[in-house]
């Protein structure tokens, strides 16, 4: 038996394989580009072409050179369903599209439609293993932290990176917009960062200062923004961040115990929901939630939920269209579950809120407890982060973000069963 003896060609050798196993492919380092691109709003151009669009050129080409020599296979049969889903989506939304070519609107929104998809395509081809999220949730770190500079540099000069109209340069004068142009947008993505971030250090269990100095400085701007949605939305996170927290602790002493909890909250929550609905319309509801001075503003909201509610169901559940909300209401519908499906139907909503069911699940699995924490908040607060923004479902980080988490449980639900096996 030999014991430490390497010659010269053999340590050159496994020098090779070590570097090959540890670096990340060209396709990733453009995809990472790709995603910090994709956070900087699409305002950044180079002679004129966008640099998410040079980025994803840049992908495509790198993929196609080394698909023929890396073999790219979907890792589990959840990521499966996962792709296989949003092919779906995108040849759907071709059909709609094909029907309504005429109207501009609907095929600018169609390639905002593809552009996300295939961010997502590529991001569950070239995540193979918890090291590629890490590294690829790190194109969303470094975007917060692009955006935070510029937020920061506009409220100090006042002035701002999007050009802006006089009356709108007057009225936003004293806020951050960043590279959306929107409070409400910029708002809606620091949202998304600072859960990125969060992921981050529930990945690696490093940089706990810094993580917490971004968080604190992100929070600041949504403050200083005055988006009502995103600030709920993250005090919902926190909230249910303790709240799972006593909830998984519970699940790991005792599965019966907490199926019985859940099962009495829910029955508890529909039983509190019964007797409010019974004694308050939606209206006196939004009334009495709403802050002084928004009351018209929610109430416009309420209505166009009801609106998109009835285009969802005069389309025959098959949805009006990619961007034909605005076309029909005048107006972004400020929801992001009722926008997916009032445009792309009951099909396309119902997978979409599997995908969420699945986050929710993030427990089942031997996910490290701060990562599973970060996952199962998320949905909750989503559902008030997602009517904050003009167009949730257009930002290309919302997606991005999704997609991690997802892929994020899949893999070391993978994990957990080869351990087992």
């Amino acid at each position: 038996m030999t014991i430490g003896v390497y010659t010269k060609n053999n340590y050159s050798i496994k020098c090779r394989t070590t570097e090959k196993i540890n670096r990340h492919t060209k396709t990733q380092y453009a995809l990472f580009g790709l995603i910090v691109a994709c956070c900087l709003g699409e305002v950044i151009n180079i002679y004129g072409i966008k640099l998410s669009w040079i980025m994803a050129l840049l992908t495509i080409v790198f993929f196609i050179g080394e698909h023929n020599s890396l073999k790219i296979k979907i890792p589990t049969y959840d990521i499966k369903l996962f792709f296989y889903f949003f092919i779906i989506w995108g040849v759907y939304a071709t059909v709609q599209t094909a029907f309504i070519l005429k109207n501009d609107y609907a095929v600018s929104n169609y390639i905002s439609l593809l552009v996300n998809l295939f961010t997502i395509t590529m991001l569950t081809l070239n995540i193979q293993s918890k090291k590629d999220i890490i590294f690829l949730n790190k194109g969303l770190v470094l975007g917060l932290i692009i955006n935070l500079l510029i937020a920061y540099w506009e409220l100090f000069t006042g002035n701002h990176l999007v050009l802006l109209n006089e009356r709108n340069m007057l009225y936003y004068s004293d806020k951050a917009l960043g590279v959306f142009g929107n409070g409400n947008d910029l708002a809606t993505f620091i949202c998304f960062g600072i859960i990125a971030v969060l992921l981050q250090y529930a990945f690696t269990n490093k940089n706990k200062v810094p993580a917490l100095i971004i968080i604190t400085a992100s929070m600041y701007i949504i403050i200083r923004i005055g988006a009502r949605g995103a600030l709920y939305g993250m005090i919902v996170y926190g909230l249910c961040f303790a709240f799972f927290c006593i909830l998984i602790k519970l699940y790991s002493i005792s599965k019966a115990s907490f199926s019985i909890v859940l099962y009495l909250l829910c029955v508890v929550c529909v039983i509190i929901g019964f007797i409010v609905l019974s004694n308050y319309t939606l209206i006196d509801l939004v009334l009495m939630i709403s802050s002084p001075g928004n009351e018209s503003s929610d109430l416009f909201r309420l209505s166009l939920m009801g609106e998109a509610l009835q285009l969802f169901f005069n389309s025959f559940f098959l949805g009006i269209g990619p961007g034909q909300s605005i076309v029909l209401l005048g107006t972004n519908v400020h929801n992001f579950f009722l926008e997916i499906m009032c445009e792309y139907g009951i099909i396309i909503i119902s997978g979409i809120l599997m995908i969420f069911i699945y986050l929710l699940r993030a427990y089942r699995w031997k996910l490290p407890k701060l990562l599973t924490l970060c996952i199962l908040s998320f949905t909750p607060a989503f559902v008030l982060i997602g009517v904050s923004s003009s167009g949730a479902n257009r930002i290309r980080t919302t997606w991005i973000l999704i997609t991690i988490m997802y892929l994020a449980i899949s893999l070391y639900k993978k994990e957990s069963a080869n351990v087992l096996k």
